[in-house]
């Protein structure tokens, strides 16, 4: 095992709050950060090239190794911030295809799910990449996650929020990401760090929105606004309930082969 765990991390702002604490030093740690996409992470935890990362909660319910989610931490959403979101210029009931960004697995199994349950749709997805136009260039619809759906709602194109008909379907929120890490990885104080950064970032919404609303073209209010009111940043029963939910639907529509048990690191007391 390598002697300083491996943290698997992610640049997009929704995100940021959870890594907050790590990233501005103001949690003392061990990690060393290694940033990339959340497919990516899912790739490089299955291959042993880290020891912890971000993940897609798809990811984990696919993973066959012995891995364990750290409690307490997770990137939850409510509806009404579009969070995750389907573009489209046509009818909604119009689209065949669906250009998807690759590096949210797990919304695009929700996308699947939600087109296929509640408007009896089974587009072609087509693997893509933002920004908006281009995806509209390849495909009837556009599935955007995060930053990028963020934006593409300032060019005010028909849109469907994905986390509100996942609401609508369960009257439940979605988890986006978890942190999830191979079994025995992790020490006591690791763990801390790692909540403790994401109850720091959760304080400093205002500081996060502020350094990143430059980057991404949105407004700091805006922003802060998003990560204030429809966003979670714990992981209690109620996103619990929904990652169980989500799981057997994705099994349902064959996105997974199998109902995988949700297991956590335990918390023995700190050294």
């Amino acid at each position: 095992m390598h002697n300083v765990p491996r943290l698997g991390t992610c640049g997009d702002l929704l995100v940021a709050p959870i890594l907050w604490g790590l990233a501005e030093r103001e949690v003392p740690h061990q990690f060393e950060l290694l940033p990339d996409s959340l497919a990516a992470n899912g790739i490089k935890l299955r291959s042993g090239s880290v020891e912890a990362t971000l993940l897609a909660p798809i990811d984990y319910a696919r993973s066959k190794g012995e891995t364990r989610i750290v409690p307490q931490i997770s990137v939850t959403a409510a509806a009404g911030g579009s969070t995750a979101a389907i573009f489209f210029r046509k009818g909604l009931r119009d689209i065949t295809s669906l250009a998807v960004d690759v590096n949210f697995p797990s919304e695009a199994v929700l996308a699947k799910v939600v087109l296929a349950e509640q408007y009896g749709l089974v587009p072609e997805f087509i693997p893509a990449s933002p920004p908006l136009a281009r995806m509209l260039e390849q495909a009837d619809a556009a599935l955007l996650v995060g930053e990028a759906a963020w934006q593409a709602t300032l060019f005010q194109e028909p849109s469907l929020d994905l986390i509100e008909a996942w609401e609508e379907m369960t009257e439940l929120p979605f988890v986006h990401v978890l942190i999830v890490a191979q079994e025995h990885a992790l020490s006591a104080d690791d763990i801390h760090a790692l909540q403790l950064s994401a109850r720091i970032g959760a304080s400093s919404l205002h500081s996060v929105a502020t350094t990143r609303a430059g980057d991404i073209g949105v407004s700091e209010e805006a922003l802060e606004e998003i990560l204030r009111e429809y966003l979670s940043f714990d992981l209690d029963e109620t996103a619990i309930e929904s990652l169980g939910e989500f799981f057997r639907y994705a099994y349902y529509h064959g996105a997974i082969d199998n109902l995988r048990e949700l297991k956590f690191y335990e918390l023995p007391g700190r050294k």
